[in-house]
């Protein structure tokens, strides 16, 4: 099971998410509805380089990118925030998507 996260410096559309997305879901596209956000820069955030991705072995159950005053002191790029559960598909699976 793989969680990656980070400040990837990368947008969807490069060539390191396209590479990543090949074996990892990104969790701003896993939730049916949901709208990815931008997440950099805080005081006018118009880009997405911040990102979340995980191994099939977990359903993401909610993502949130706060647009809050915290989230705005705390950093020049918002938080990606998701609560994950096991895939009950893959959860006795010990495979790595990365072999």
């Amino acid at each position: 099971p793989i969680i990656l996260g980070g400040d990837l410096n990368s947008r969807q559309r490069s060539a390191v998410w396209q590479r990543l997305s090949e074996r990892l879901r990104d969790v701003q596209h896993a939730v049916p509805g949901y709208v990815a956000r931008p997440t950099f820069p805080t005081r006018h955030a118009i880009v997405r380089i911040d990102h979340l991705m995980v191994s099939p072995h977990f359903e993401v159950r909610r993502v949130e990118v706060p647009f809050t005053a915290t989230a705005l002191v705390a950093s020049d790029h918002f938080p990606v925030c998701v609560e994950l559960s096991p895939s009950e598909e893959l959860s006795t699976d010990e495979s790595s998507p990365l072999s």
